[in-house]
């Protein structure tokens, strides 16, 4: 299964998704801001990332800026779950075949097939 990464300020939410990612085998690790993500990316070298697109210290773009300067993680999918309107997220993170876009309150069935494809587009090269 996936090393997962997930990024968000919401405790009670990283907990509810921990558990449910970790019940269907994955490997999951957290992040509460873009600048643990920042630490933790590089070392955990998850094979995606779940992202809030609003958050403290930068939100979802200083995490971006950390992807980008850091060529072996340009290529990391990412699955945003947010509350922000997906019009307002797909503007500073256009669609792309390693993104997808989930909205919160987050329903499990759609997340897991969001994430499922994503995990399949990743490991089909992107």
């Amino acid at each position: 299964m996936a090393r997962i990464l997930l990024v968000d300020d919401d405790p009670t939410l990283l907990v509810v998704l921990s558990d449910f990612l970790k019940s269907a085998g994955h490997e999951v690790f957290t992040a509460p801001d873009p600048i643990s993500f920042a630490s933790r990316v590089k070392v955990i070298k998850p094979d995606i990332v779940i992202m809030d697109f609003q958050m403290p210290a930068g939100g979802a773009a200083a995490a971006q800026r950390t992807l980008d300067s850091t060529p072996e993680l340009q290529k990391l999918p990412i699955l945003f779950c947010t509350g922000v309107p997906m019009a307002e997220v797909k503007k500073v993170f256009p669609e792309s075949p390693l993104r997808r876009y989930v909205s919160k309150p987050v329903h499990l069935g759609a997340f897991k097939d969001k994430l499922e494809m994503l995990l399949a587009e990743a490991l089909r090269g992107g």
